[in-house]
């Protein structure tokens, strides 16, 4: 005696499972906006200071950075950004080939929640951990050639204008906390960001203070 299957009829419950997983891809791709990539080229004189490759999706923004500040700093970073455009979390990998082989790479980590910004810096040396009270202000990071994290200073204050209804001019506090200082040294500063007619924006910070200008492509 003989026993024969349908051969067809094995293939149903695999057809199944592969439409499911089919379907539950294209559910997820529709609810994922799309990613942006970008990136900024600062030059002083015919002097390149600082390249950076950026990719935009949602409110994560990942950036890959080279800067030479005076010396060379080699970046990879991740950031969390809350629906207010405040920084949520932050990864950054710091590789510094100038320095001595055992202080070359270090890792910088930041968590905003309940109103506090907790950083942790880890080297070979071991990691430093601080927390800092915002008051409730969008917070900010501040790297001098990284111009990834400036856009995050004006987009914040955009949101923050519209969500408050500011005219024109208003400024707009934050602060900031600093990536290459020493925590106990430089704890959180202050920023103000002042939006302008014709897509201008000033912003005035512990270290820097001008005017931006948003530009579409290049000149």
């Amino acid at each position: 005696m003989y026993s024969t299957t349908d051969p067809s009829r094995s293939f149903y419950p695999v057809k199944a499972i592969v439409i499911c997983f089919f379907l539950i891809a294209v559910l997820l791709s529709c609810n994922t906006s799309p990613a942006k990539r970008y990136g900024f080229l600062t030059m002083l004189g015919h002097d390149t200071i600082s390249i950076e490759s950026i990719t935009r999706q949602g409110n994560t923004l990942t950036s890959d950075e080279v800067d030479r500040f005076p010396r060379v700093e080699i970046r990879h970073t991740v950031v969390t950004l809350d629906d207010n455009g405040s920084i949520r979390h932050l990864v950054m990998d710091i590789h510094t080939p100038s320095e001595p082989p055992g202080q070359r790479d270090r890792k910088v980590v930041a968590n905003v929640a309940n109103n506090k910004v907790r950083l942790s810096k880890t080297d070979s040396t071991g990691t430093v951990n601080r927390d800092f009270a915002t008051g409730g202000s969008i917070v900010v990071a501040h790297v001098q050639q990284m111009y990834s994290l400036y856009e995050l200073y004006f987009a914040a204050a955009l949101k923050q204008a519209a969500a408050s209804k500011l005219a024109i001019g208003s400024p707009v506090q934050m602060r900031q906390f600093y990536i290459d200082r020493e925590f106990d040294r430089f704890p959180l500063g202050h920023a103000t960001v002042t939006p302008r007619e014709g897509g201008k924006m000033e912003v005035y910070h512990d270290w820097l203070s001008g005017t931006g200008e948003a530009l579409s492509g290049l000149r």
